[in-house]
Order: structure tokens, then sequence, then C-alpha cells
């Protein structure tokens, strides 16, 4: 869970690009 919590993280900074 806590990983996940980081690859969301990840992913809206991708989106936010």
């Amino acid at each position: 869970m806590r990983r996940q919590k980081s690859d969301n993280e990840l992913t809206r900074a991708i989106e936010l690009d």
C-alpha cells in the first residue's frame, strides 16, 4: 500500500507533465 502511494505520486507528476 505504501508503494502504491509513491507510484500514485509519480503518476500524478507524469500527468502534470
